[in-house]
C-alpha cells in the first residue's frame, strides 16, 4: 500500500518552503534581488504562477524569506537552540556553528547580508522583518549572556545586549571577509581565533578596572 496522503495544508506548506529555497538560492547566486517571481516557481519546480498566488507580490515573498532564513539557519547548524547548553557555552557554541561555513549556511549568510543592506534603504519594505531578523539573532545571544553572568562564567560589567550585537557583528564581519576571498582567507584559523577572543573577552578576568574619578 501507498504512504499516507498528504492533506491540502501540507502540500501548500511544501511547496511554500521550497519556493522560498528556491529564491534563497537564487539570491545567493546572483548576490542581489534581480530575479522574478517567474524564475522562483521554475527554480522550484511550479507553475509561473503559484509563487503569485502563495505570497502576492515579490516584496511579500522577499519579507517571508527573511523569517525563512532563520528556519533554515537552525536547520543548517543540525542541532536546536536548546541543545547547545547554556551560558558561555551556548555563546560560544552559537559562535562556533555560524563560523563553520557548510554550503548551506554561506546561501544563508551571503542573504542576510544583502537583505540587512536592502534594508537600510529609506523606505524600504524589508526593514520591519530586517530588524526582527537581527533582535532574534541578539536576543539569543544576550539571553545567554545573562545566564553566564549569574553563574559567574560571564564577567558582570558588560552590558548584555550591547556584547550580544557586537559578537553577531564581528561574526558577520568575519563571514563577509571570507566570502570575499574564500580561497585566501582560512576559515578555521578565523573560527578559532574569534572563539579564543570570546572566551577571553567575556571572561570575569577579562572584567574592565573601575574607572578612577
Amino acid at each position: 500500500m501507498g504512504g499516507k496522503r498528504r492533506t491540502q495544508a501540507e502540500r501548500r506548506n511544501e511547496s511554500r518552503r521550497r519556493m522560498l529555497d528556491a529564491a534563497l538560492a537564487l539570491l545567493a547566486e546572483r548576490k542581489s534581488l534581480s530575479f522574478s517571481l517567474a524564475e522562483v516557481a521554475e527554480r522550484a519546480g511550479y507553475s509561473r504562477g503559484l509563487p503569485t498566488q502563495t505570497f502576492g507580490t515579490k516584496a511579500e515573498m522577499i519579507r517571508a524569506l527573511i523569517h525563512h532564513l532563520h528556519v533554515r539557519s537552525e536547520e543548517a547548524f543540525g542541532s536546536r537552540p536548546d541543545e547547545r547548553g547554556e551560558g558561555l557555552e551556548a555563546v560560544l557554541t552559537t559562535a562556533r556553528l555560524l563560523l563553520d561555513a557548510p554550503e548551506t549556511q554561506v546561501q544563508i549568510m551571503i542573504a542576510v547580508h544583502i537583505l540587512l543592506a536592502e534594508a537600510t534603504v529609506p523606505d524600504s519594505p524589508y526593514r520591519p522583518e530586517a530588524a526582527e531578523l537581527n533582535r532574534m539573532a541578539t536576543g539569543y545571544i544576550s539571553h545567554h549572556l545573562r545566564i553566564g553572568v549569574e553563574r559567574g562564567e560571564v564577567r558582570s560589567d558588560i552590558n548584555c545586549r550591547a556584547q550580544a550585537m557586537l559578537i553577531m557583528a564581528a561574526i558577520r564581519g568575519v563571514l563577509l571577509q571570507w566570502l570575499v576571498e574564500p580561497e585566501r582567507i582560512a576559515m578555521e584559523a578565523l573560527r578559532a581565533e574569534m572563539l579564543s577572543m570570546l572566551a577571553h573577552t567575556l571572561s570575569p578576568r577579562a572584567a574592565a578596572p573601575a574607572t578612577q574619578v
